[in-house]
């Protein structure tokens, strides 16, 4: 019969290597209270804390309290702010804890709070920071997330972009204004994700101009543009203010290798062919046209494989 080897045989190498493919949650409860060295090894433990939506308050209190004594130790927060008996989740952690040490950040479902801010006041102090992602409802009725806090964010990642920043997800209703005016160059950035989301007037496929002249490191780029559903006297008395594109001057990404682009408005094939030649290297582009009415003349450029051809 083959030697079988008990739990506390096991090095603590071996302990560190499979606790790290547990969330922070079940750790503490499966192996916080079982012994000493056990409890020198969690010191040890990167730690990965997971919070769902269908979590309740109590167990976002018992992994805090553990948490008093390791929040150093975490590495990546993947937190939904609404939780079954419970809002503000991510405001209440970061009250609590420092999380010096992240390099992965994920917000699910952000709710409208005051502390918010004090949250992106201790996201902008790290040093280590490589992914940072909130993902909002696509229902712009179930985006809780305020301009004002909108604008935070997207100045955080766009405008004050941490230097170990890689790759970012700003999925929430948005125009960002200050992406027009920004002068910065970015060379880390590799993965960005964005919603645009305005009037007809400021949100045009163009929009993405600024943003390549911008981000040329950017090996892959998801884009959604949607405008805000407008009533019958708004769609008669405004006329997009279209800036004309200086053709000579369009900024080249050749890093760019990916591109998924979303349209959820008007659009035309000529803004389109802008875009994809500021992209000589693209390898894969997906683009999606989603329009309520499609009894207009731009539709038959889109659906004309000469067009295609010629773009």
């Amino acid at each position: 019969m083959a030697n079988s080897t008990r739990l506390e045989e096991l090095s603590n190498e071996i302990f560190c290597e499979i606790f790290d493919y547990l969330n922070a949650f079940d750790l503490f409860l499966a192996f916080a209270s079982l012994n000493s060295r056990i409890s020198s090894i969690l010191k040890l433990t990167r730690l990965h804390v997971i919070i769902d939506i269908e979590q309740c308050r109590h167990q976002v209190e018992f992994l805090s309290r553990h948490l008093t004594f390791h929040s150093d130790q975490v590495i990546s927060l993947d937190i939904c702010d609404k939780i079954y008996d419970q809002t503000n989740v991510i405001a209440y952690l970061f009250r609590r804890h420092e999380f010096l040490n992240l390099r992965s950040c994920i917000f699910w479902c952000l709710h409208a709070s005051s502390e918010l801010e004090s949250v992106i006041k201790k996201l902008k102090i790290q040093t280590q920071l490589g992914s940072f992602l909130i993902l909002e409802s696509y229902n712009e009725k179930e985006d809780n997330l305020s301009r004002s806090h909108a604008h935070l964010f997207s100045k955080m990642v766009l405008l004050n972009t941490p230097s170990t920043l890689g790759s970012a997800a700003l999925r929430f209703h948005y125009d960002y204004p200050e992406l027009t005016k920004s002068m910065i160059i970015n060379t880390k950035l590799t993965y960005l994700e964005l919603m645009f989301y305005g009037t007809f007037d400021n949100i045009l496929i163009d929009s993405l101009i600024p943003l390549l002249r911008a981000y040329s490191a950017l090996r892959q780029l998801n884009v959604m543009i949607e405008t805000r559903t407008m009533s019958q006297d708004e769609n008669n008395i405004n006329i997009p203010n279209i800036l004309p594109v200086n053709e000579n001057d369009l900024p080249t990404v050749s890093s760019l290798k990916i591109l998924d682009l979303q349209i959820l408005t008007q659009s035309d094939v000529h803004s389109l062919d802008h875009i994809l030649h500021c992209m000589p290297n693209l390898q894969g582009f997906s683009f999606t046209l989603i329009m309520e009415d499609l009894d207009t003349p731009c539709i038959d450029d889109l659906i004309d494989g000469n067009v295609w051809q010629q773009i």
